[in-house]
Parts: C-alpha cells; sequence; structure tokens
C-alpha cells in the first residue's frame, strides 16, 4: 500500500493553528486558504501527487499546508471567512483510494455512456468524450471499511486528504473531495458533511 499521512512538520502547522488565534482566514472558495498571522502565513492549496495504479499516470489529491513568512496579501478573489476567531477543533480526513482497471471503448456510444445532450455546451463535451479511446474511475473509500479490505493492497493509496476546522460552530473544509479540487476553502454544511462521513476517517488533533 502506497502511503501518504502528513508528516510531522505539516502536523507541527496543524498544532499552531489550532493553539493560536488567526487574525484573518481568507479562502478563494476553491484553491487556497489562508490563515494570516501578520507576520506570517498558512497557506493550504491542493497537491497532486503520483498514485500508486495499475493504470500510467494516475495521481491523487491532497490539501497541502505551507508556512510563508509574510503577511497575506488578499487578491480580489479571496473572501474574508473568519477575523480573530479561534480555531476550536480540527480532524485530518483520511481515505483511501484506488483506481479501476483501464477499459478501451469500441464505439462512440460506449465513450458517451449515459452522457445526455441538452444545450451547446454538452454538445462540445460530447465532441471530446466521442475522441477518448477508453477510461477509468477513481475511487474513494473508508479506510476501515470492507471495501478497503477488499483492494488489491498493490495499487490502494492511503492518503490524508486534508483538513477539517471547526471555527465558531462552522466547519471549513481544506482537503481534496473524492480526489478533486473543488472543496479547498468550502463552508460545509451538516447535511454536506453526511457525504463525507461515508468515505473518510477523521482523525482529531
Amino acid at each position: 500500500m502506497n502511503v501518504l499521512a502528513y508528516e510531522e512538520n505539516t502536523i507541527a502547522l496543524l498544532k499552531l493553528l489550532k493553539r493560536q488565534t488567526p487574525e484573518r482566514i481568507f479562502s478563494d472558495e476553491h484553491n487556497q486558504v489562508v490563515f494570516d498571522y501578520r507576520d506570517f502565513h498558512i497557506a493550504a492549496f491542493p497537491e497532486n501527487l503520483d498514485a500508486a495504479s495499475q493504470n500510467e499516470f494516475d495521481e491523487m489529491i491532497n490539501a497541502k499546508f505551507e508556512r510563508v513568512n509574510s503577511t497575506y496579501q488578499p487578491n480580489e478573489h479571496d473572501k474574508l471567512l473568519f477575523q480573530n476567531t479561534a480555531i476550536s477543533r480540527l480532524w485530518i480526513l483520511r481515505t483511501l483510494l484506488y483506481f479501476t482497471d483501464h477499459v478501451l471503448y469500441n464505439s462512440e456510444a460506449e465513450a458517451l455512456g449515459d452522457f445526455e445532450i441538452k444545450s451547446e455546451t454538452d454538445n462540445a463535451i460530447a465532441d471530446l468524450l466521442r475522441q477518448t479511446s477508453g477510461g477509468h474511475e477513481e475511487v474513494v473509500c473508508h479506510p476501515k471499511s470492507d471495501e478497503a479490505k477488499s483492494v488489491n493492497q498493490e495499487f490502494a493509496n492511503l492518503i490524508d486528504a486534508g483538513v477539517m476546522f471547526e471555527i465558531d460552530g462552522k466547519l471549513l473544509m481544506c482537503f481534496s473531495w473524492k480526489n478533486g479540487y473543488w472543496v479547498v476553502g468550502k463552508i460545509m454544511s451538516l447535511e454536506e458533511l453526511k457525504e463525507v462521513v461515508s468515505c473518510y476517517e477523521f482523525v482529531e488533533i
């Protein structure tokens, strides 16, 4: 099994975030979260890494935390989420990632699958799908689930995908949801969290 757990330097940054209240927390709600302390800031952003896989070129994505020794200068896309608000709790979100076998398509119809064309944008996407020669899926599951135990361990990836912060009763997500980018810097509702619970182990720091 390929294991990508956060190293001690990252754990130290997470403990610092919990111990010292950031002056400001910014997010562009997609690619970056910044915890600003004026003299320095800690940035969280997606990082692509090589994955263990039976297919070529598969990658895994996690949220990387990095200290920068300067005051953060927000840009036009940043939103101020919190100001002088303590982080009460935080959890590392750990998951198991694996990939299905790559399958070659026999026809354009097979490449399209169940994709429905309802607009000009759909037409453009369909044209791209018709040109693909094959495909496979990436799957995440809870590391302690029966599914995780049944996966070929040679091509399994145990990954710390990111962190969930509890701040002022809200849940700030800095993690890769299902090996993608889109929840870096998102405030998640309890309803949305239900799906996360099924795929991720919560490791409190």
